[in-house]
């Protein structure tokens, strides 16, 4: 309702007054929780009362995996409802005597709205826990004119190296696919290499970052 990117939950979330008596969930799609909300913390979407979106954010973060957590963040920060440092300004002490706020505050360090999707969030999270952080996120592919041949997800512009987030959505339909391609060669004839991970490779932990350390050490190596 708010627009962030959030994984599929079968659950609908509910909060009730703690004062309230002890309410019983009749339906098993529905999870009711019990806990007092400030007047800044509720927000009505389209009619629907719901939580504020720094609420969501803080209640979410402290119970999702990383990863998720991250691109939840990412996701917060575009087009920006706020600035990273007003976001960590304003969620951190929402954090105190939470369960799960370390972890949760080591999200909010990693968060970073230039990702344009989940995967993008993905695949820098395994880049940076591999040891090939990206030296440049949408970093502007330039050609020997400097015109602007496209951005790149993920750069590394002293080796002429850019990665490419395939999610299943955005880039499986053939227009789509002729538009990658065509950049893709674009950017070979600037001189930059092009790789491409997908949520398939996400799944396992050393994939991408092997990948990128024989990219990194051997620098003219052609795709």
């Amino acid at each position: 309702m708010h627009g962030l990117a959030v994984p599929a939950d079968p659950l609908v979330h509910v909060a009730v007054a703690p004062t309230a008596s002890r309410v019983r969930a009749r339906q098993p799609w529905l999870r009711i929780h019990q806990y007092e909300l400030r007047s800044d913390e509720r927000a009505c979407i389209d009619g629907v009362p719901t939580t504020s979106i720094d609420r969501t954010l803080i209640d979410l973060i402290c119970c999702l995996p990383r990863f998720d957590a991250v691109a939840l963040l990412d996701s917060a920060l575009q087009p920006g409802p706020a600035e990273h440092a007003a976001l960590l300004h304003r969620l951190s002490p929402a954090l105190r005597r939470r369960r799960g706020a370390l972890a949760a505050r080591r999200c909010l360090t990693e968060c970073d709205g230039r990702a344009e999707s989940p995967l993008e969030t993905r695949v820098r999270l395994r880049c940076v826990d591999g040891g090939t952080p990206p030296e440049a996120l949408q970093y502007p592919v330039t050609n020997a004119q400097g015109d602007v041949l496209g951005y790149a997800d993920l750069a590394w512009p002293s080796r002429r190296l850019a990665v490419e987030a395939d999610g299943r959505g955005p880039h499986a339909n053939p227009e789509a696919l002729f538009v990658d391609r065509r950049r893709q060669n674009d950017f070979h004839r600037a001189g930059w290499r092009v790789f491409r991970f997908t949520w398939d490779d996400c799944a396992h932990p050393a994939y991408i970052p092997n990948m990128l350390h024989a990219l990194l050490r051997n620098p003219r190596h052609a795709a």
